[in-house]
């Protein structure tokens, strides 16, 4: 399980690039163990999507899709407003304490625009999910985990992160009055936003079929709407 774990942080974080091939002889003697444990970490790894095998059967880093970053925030858009609307009416005042100390460290200093750091944004989505059950937030987690690859590769640009530090700001106060109705509204919107963002920014011609359904049945709003939804 270190094995696993060790190669799968370095493939989410980006120090093992998209594309790049996976020889198992040099991660066995980078690691001091036989290939044994070193095909059992990269088949686990196959199963998650973060490494394919080449035509030749040689393993590699999983490259970016727009068809995988589609699926992963159709799949967020759909599981994630859902914990939200649980968690919120469980909230007490250690929870808001907590999530309020994590969206003071997702603010820039005044004036500028950057995106928010991993830790912080990612701590203040867990914290609005964490009354779910066990395993949806397991799920949620692991579609955190697969974003974040493409959340490094594909930063968006300014009128997204102005969107998503407004959307954050709504969420903390629809959380402090336990609107729960409200909260799980704008972590859809806040979803959609960055998915439909990056995919234009960064895939123009792609056709996001399921993102647009997940949009018009979570927000019944259109792809071109949402970025102006409020």
């Amino acid at each position: 399980m270190h094995l696993y774990e060790a190669i799968r942080g370095e493939i989410l974080e980006g120090r093992l690039v998209a594309g790049a091939p996976l020889s198992q002889l040099a991660l066995a003697n980078r690691f001091s163990v036989s290939r044994a444990p070193i095909r059992e970490a990269l088949r686990l790894l196959q199963t998650e999507r973060l490494v394919d095998a080449a035509h030749n059967r040689r393993m590699r880093v999983a490259t970016f899709s727009p068809e995988d970053f589609e699926q992963l925030y159709t799949l967020r858009l759909l599981a994630e407003p859902t914990a939200v609307r649980l968690t919120v009416p469980l909230l007490v005042s250690d929870d808001l304490a907590l999530l309020e100390s994590a969206h003071g460290q997702l603010t820039p200093p005044k004036g500028k625009i950057a995106p928010p750091p991993f830790g912080p944004h990612r701590r203040f989505h867990a914290l609005l999910c964490s009354g779910a059950g066990a395993r949806l937030r397991r799920h949620i987690s692991d579609l955190w985990d697969y974003s974040e690859r493409y959340m490094r590769k594909l930063p968006p640009d300014p009128l997204i992160l102005h969107l998503g530090m407004e959307d954050h700001g709504a969420l903390l106060a629809a959380a402090r009055r336990h609107d729960a109705d409200e909260c799980g509204r704008r972590t859809a919107l806040h979803v959609a936003r960055a998915g439909v963002g990056r995919l234009r920014e960064f895939y123009p011609e792609y056709e996001a079929a399921a993102l647009s359904a997940a949009i018009r049945r979570t927000l019944e709003v259109s792809v071109d709407e949402v970025l102006q939804a409020s």
